[in-house]
């Protein structure tokens, strides 16, 4: 297949299989010369120079609008289709959108180190309503503007519809638990009569 084509030409699963190892080649920070470094092949590599330079130039903001970019692209590689430079700025959307998504939970703690610098900064300088200010964007940051939920430590059962298995109880047979009872019944009246049986009357001795 031509280089010229982008990947959303080829087949859903051929896409997302080549898709996915440029991402995770891009993504890779060992030197070239790992041995465990992902590889891809050349005209995948090509692939992601066009899809790097093309991000270029939307990066710069001039090309709101999409025929706009569609156009450019096309300048930027002579000689594509329309469709081609439709596709690549598709993919490139795509890429890249996967590759530079922000870690939210990371964003997120370097935010609130951030804020906690400038309280303290606002402080020093005697900046109080800086300071107040930045306390409220603090407690959204960490939810401490948000009330506590009181959860009650107890335990409800429902008597009515009670299933003791459920709190892993083992269920033993009508019939098995009868037969049991009378085992044990009989056990006992046997332990009782051996006591009698030897127990000896040594009242007349005395």
């Amino acid at each position: 297949m031509s280089t010229e084509l982008s990947l959303a030409q080829m087949p859903a699963t051929k896409w997302e299989d080549k898709y996915d190892l440029v991402l995770r080649w891009a993504r890779d920070e060992r030197s070239d010369d790992d041995p465990l470094r992902t590889r891809i092949p050349a005209a995948l590599e090509q692939q992601f120079r066009r899809w790097n330079q093309i991000y270029g130039l939307l990066q710069a903001g001039t090309y709101s609008k999409t025929t706009e970019q569609i156009a450019v692209v096309k300048k930027t590689f002579p000689g594509i289709s329309d469709r081609t430079a439709r596709n690549l700025l598709a993919d490139t959307k795509r890429f890249f959108s996967v590759l530079d998504a922000p870690n939210l939970a990371w964003e997120r703690l370097t935010l609130i180190e951030e804020v906690r610098e400038d309280i303290k900064l606002a402080r020093q300088k005697g900046d109080f309503r800086s300071v107040a200010a930045l306390r409220t964007l603090y407690a959204k940051l960490t939810g401490a503007d948000q009330p506590e939920e009181v959860v009650e430590n107890k335990t409800i059962f429902n008597i009515i519809a009670f299933n003791p298995e459920q709190l892993g109880v083992e269920l033993i047979d009508p019939d098995k638990l009868d037969t049991m009872i009378r085992s044990i019944t009989a056990s006992d009246k046997k332990k009782r009569d051996d006591f009698f049986t030897q127990f000896e009357d040594v009242t007349e001795a005395k």
